[in-house]
């Protein structure tokens, strides 16, 4: 069951990079908004419009995670490599009490350039 959700998981996110991004004013998800404001590794605040004209590959996970985020986490890097897009990874850790901003950036980081950690209130 798990490599099948790998495999979904990637599968997805591969999907996500390979169609065009969307133009000025289009939106491919009528409907749909996701607003937020995140904390970066240098204490600078980081909301959706950090993004706007790219791909976003989204992942939720914490850096003292064994065995799930870091297939996610790797997953997120080979779709990022195997795409030719203007895209970028996110990874948002979970666990405000140990992961700082930094720790998370320094762990996505790791995976991909192209990746990117967030954090919430600390």
């Amino acid at each position: 069951m798990r490599k099948l959700i790998y495999l979904a998981s990637s599968t997805l996110m591969l999907a996500m990079l390979l169609n065009n991004a969307p133009a000025a004013g289009e939106n491919h998800f009528d409907g749909i908004r996701a607003e937020f404001e995140l904390i970066g590794a240098s204490g600078e605040l980081v909301t959706e419009q950090s993004f706007r004209h790219r791909y976003v590959l989204l992942a939720f996970g914490f850096t003292n995670c064994a065995h799930i985020c870091p297939m996610m986490a790797a997953n997120m890097a080979m779709a990022l490599k195997a795409s030719q897009q203007d895209a970028v990874g996110v990874f948002i850790s979970v666990d405000s009490e140990r992961d700082s901003p930094a720790i998370t950036q320094a762990y996505a980081s790791s995976f991909h350039p192209s990746m990117i950690g967030l954090g919430g209130s600390y």
